[in-house]
C-alpha cells in the first residue's frame, strides 16, 4: 500500500515541478510587470507541494529500515550529495538561505568521521562478530 502512494505521491511532484519549471522560465521572460504576479504563482505552487514533499519523506523514511545499501551504493549517494551542495553554494542567490543552511549541515555530517559497529555472522564457523569501523567521507 505504501509502495502504491509512494508511487502517487512522485507523481503528484512531478506534475508540480513541470509547472514550477514552466513558471520559472515564464518568470525569465516575462516583462516587469508580470514578474510580481509569476513569482506569487511560483511561491503558491511550491505552498502546495510543501505537504506532498512531506509525505514522500515520511513514507521514503518508514521504508528506509527495509531497504539493504551496499557500501558501493553508499559512497556514490554522498559522493553526489556534496558534489551538489558545492555546486549549490556557488550560486547561493538561486536558494532559499534556510535550504542553503540545510544543504551545508548535512554536507558537514556527512563529512564527519563516524563509528559504526557492524555485526556480521562469521562465514567460517557461523558465529557473530563485531566489529567498529570509522568511515571517513570525502
Amino acid at each position: 500500500m505504501l509502495d502504491e502512494r509512494l508511487g502517487q505521491v512522485e507523481k503528484l511532484l512531478s506534475r508540480y515541478r513541470e509547472q514550477l519549471y514552466g513558471k520559472e522560465l515564464a518568470f525569465g521572460k516575462a516583462p516587469d510587470e508580470d514578474k510580481a504576479r509569476i513569482k506569487l504563482q511560483i511561491s503558491d505552487l511550491k505552498e502546495e507541494m510543501q505537504p506532498y514533499i512531506q509525505e514522500y519523506w515520511d513514507i521514503l523514511s518508514s521504508q528506509s529500515t527495509n531497504i539493504d545499501i551496499s557500501e558501493e551504493e553508499a559512497e556514490i549517494a554522498v559522493a553526489e550529495i556534496v558534489k551538489n551542495t558545492n555546486t549549490i553554494e556557488l550560486a547561493p542567490s538561486s536558494y532559499p538561505s534556510d535550504v542553503l543552511y540545510l544543504l551545508r549541515e548535512i554536507r558537514d555530517k556527512l563529512n564527519q568521521p563516524i563509528s559504526h559497529k557492524l555485526r556480521r555472522k562469521s562465514s567460517c564457523q557461523g558465529r557473530l562478530e563485531e566489529k567498529t569501523v570509522t568511515l571517513f567521507l570525502p
